[in-house]
C-alpha cells in the first residue's frame, strides 16, 4: 500500500490455535473506521492472504468513502 512505516505493526502470537496468519487493514477517519481482513489458510502464502483486503482497502480509500 506504500503507507509509512509508522503506520504498520505487526503481532505475533506464539500460542495462536489458528492455522494461518490475518492481515487486518484499519482505515481510520474522521467519522467512521472501516476494517478490511483476510484469514491465512494452511499452505497459503502471506502475500495471497493480503491481496484480497489490500485490494478492498484500495477501493475505498478511491472512492472517497473514506472523507479524505
Amino acid at each position: 500500500m506504500s503507507w509509512p512505516g509508522e503506520w504498520l505493526t505487526a503481532e505475533v502470537i506464539d500460542d495462536s490455535r489458528g492455522p494461518g496468519n490475518v492481515v487486518m487493514i484499519e482505515v481510520e477517519c474522521e467519522h467512521v473506521t472501516e476494517v478490511f481482513t483476510g484469514f491465512g489458510e494452511r499452505g497459503v502464502r502471506a502475500e495471497a492472504v493480503a491481496e484480497q483486503p489490500v485490494q478492498q482497502a484500495r477501493r475505498y480509500l478511491a472512492s472517497g468513502g473514506s472523507g479524505g
